[in-house]
């Protein structure tokens, strides 16, 4: 096996080094974890924020819900191995627009106004985001994890229960019956 040169591995420094700075360092900030430890540390802190950012993306849906970011940490979507950096995110995009380092304090006109920052960020950060929207509100919206509550924002009842005949049915059901025709096709 030969050995690298000084210059060679110098030189590939420099060429990562400038392949980061053309493309951005989100992508290695995320793959390498470089946002605050506290985020990887205090998993309640991390619920909180992404409470507030569910409540954000679909409006009453966090006290309708036991869990309301259930669908973020779950393994079986990508998206759960990012929800540290997500959560990171959304407080260091909270702080430097609007000065609070906590974006779970936020009023609701805020935290629409810190997202939309973040989809308007690098294509990392704005496809993380827009993810998380998307998953948020497919969890909410369809009922994903139990489709017996439904969604009372759009409507929806959940799954099928069986109805009382007097709900199936008009009170009067006579007043939409057309008038009965005689033998000789006059009204009786």
């Amino acid at each position: 096996m030969e050995a690298i040169s000084r210059r060679k591995a110098l030189g590939m420094l420099g060429l990562t080094a400038g392949a980061l700075a053309v493309t951005g360092c989100t992508p290695v900030k995320v793959f390498l974890r470089w946002y605050p430890v506290e985020f990887d540390k205090d998993l309640d802190r991390v619920k909180r924020v992404l409470a507030a950012f569910v409540d954000a993306v679909v409006p009453g849906v966090g006290p309708r819900q036991n869990d309301p970011t259930r669908h973020l940490f779950d393994p079986r979507f990508p998206l759960h191995l990012h929800t540290g950096y997500l959560a990171a995110d959304l407080c260091r995009r909270a702080r430097d627009c609007l000065g609070s380092p906590a974006f779970e304090f936020l009023s609701g006109e805020e935290r629409a106004q810190v997202i939309t920052e973040g989809l308007g960020a690098d294509p990392t950060t704005a496809r993380l985001y827009a993810g998380a929207i998307y998953l948020t509100q497919i969890s909410s919206y369809v009922g994903i994890y139990d489709d017996s509550d439904g969604c009372p924002t759009i409507g929806w009842e959940g799954r099928y229960r069986p109805r009382s005949w007097t709900d199936l049915t008009y009170p009067r059901a006579d007043e939409f019956l057309a008038n009965e025709l005689g033998v000789r096709g006059n009204f009786a």
